[in-house]
């Protein structure tokens, strides 16, 4: 499959897209930020009750996962524009960390797909949910200095709820030549951060053999860790890695539809603030800078009382000094 076309990752977006390489573009950050390593996950694992309680499941039934999606405000989820384009919007958003057994379930009222998508990018859409989800803190997305942090080699953590296994079977159909097992679980798992690819719209990263997204992680997102433990998201779940030489689809590496070029449309479009800490990419600080979650991946808590990971952050500062009050709240 290397430099030609690729399959994207969701389970019923069978299209081709063509796969192209470019160097990576560096951003210009405001103030140098270090990066904690995070935990190493040689293979995708099993998420535990109340692991990265933001990631969540879209699907085409009650029981069948479609896609991942990512809480970043507490009524709307971001997801890939694939899993939308061309279907009906889907009608809830699970919680928990089965798909077919959520620990909840929410109603979405409504879906937009980025009016640029083309078929190949920006690969961006996001669901307004019916009601608040005010017990679980929402994860913020990237930009600002924080994009400092995105060096070639760091790792990102993606989740998803898609498949563990895919085969490649050439007597299959050609349409979808693979054997899929294991869709509906979330799961974790770290890549190796390549570079943001085609005008920055895409993360391109690598992993270990058999340790990548696959069909059904379209629209999931992929974390960065900040020093304290705090995450954002960086990227939605888009497509197989270009490069990828093997005949199996999921066992090289991934790419993600990066989504800081894409949060004024995401603001504007659903008329919330996705980036408490930022006008856009500037440091502003609003009372809503703080208060997110550290350390996620922590299993703790439960569902009924709030998934409490490492607790809460306090007032942010990540790129300057914290909101002090007056101005937004």
């Amino acid at each position: 499959m290397g430099g030609g076309h690729v399959r994207k990752i969701g389970l019923t977006a069978l299209g081709l897209v063509a796969g192209g390489l470019a160097q990576p573009t560096a951003h210009a950050g405001k103030d140098q930020l270090t990066l904690d390593d995070p935990q190493a996950i040689v293979n995708g694992v099993e998420v535990g009750t109340c692991g990265y309680p933001t990631a969540v499941g879209i699907g085409w039934s009650e029981t069948e996962v479609r896609c991942s999606a990512v809480l970043v405000a507490p009524d709307v989820i971001l997801t890939a524009a694939h899993c939308l384009d061309g279907f009906a919007d889907p009608e809830t958003a699970h919680f928990g960390e089965d798909f077919a057994n959520p620990a909840r379930v929410v109603p979405i009222q409504s879906c937009q797909i980025h009016p640029s998508w083309d078929g190949e990018n920006p690969d961006v859409a996001f669901c307004m949910l019916a009601s608040q989800v005010v017990d679980i803190p929402p994860t913020p997305v990237i930009t600002g200095c924080e994009l400092d942090l995105l060096v070639p080699g760091i790792e990102l953590e993606i989740v998803g709820f898609g498949v563990n296994a895919a085969v490649f079977d050439p007597d299959l159909p050609p349409d979808f030549p693979y054997d899929v097992s294991g869709a509906g679980i979330k799961r974790r798992t770290t890549q190796t951060f390549q570079g943001l690819f085609i005008n920055d719209l895409e993360v391109w990263m690598l992993g270990e053999m058999e340790n990548s997204a696959c069909f059904g992680d379209s629209g999931g997102p992929a974390f960065v860790r900040l020093p304290d433990g705090q995450v954002r998201v960086v990227g939605l779940g888009q497509h197989i890695h270009p490069d990828n030489p093997n005949p199996d689809p999921c066992n090289f590496g991934i790419v993600y539809a990066a989504v800081a070029p894409n949060v004024a449309w995401f603001e504007a479009a659903s008329g919330r603030d996705l980036t408490p800490c930022f006008d856009v990419d500037v440091w502003a600080p609003t009372a809503a800078c703080s208060d997110f979650a550290l350390d996620p991946v922590l299993e703790t808590g439960d569902w009924d009382q709030g998934c409490v990971g490492g607790g809460l952050s306090g007032l942010v500062d990540t790129c300057g000094e914290p909101w002090m009050g007056g101005g937004e709240t």
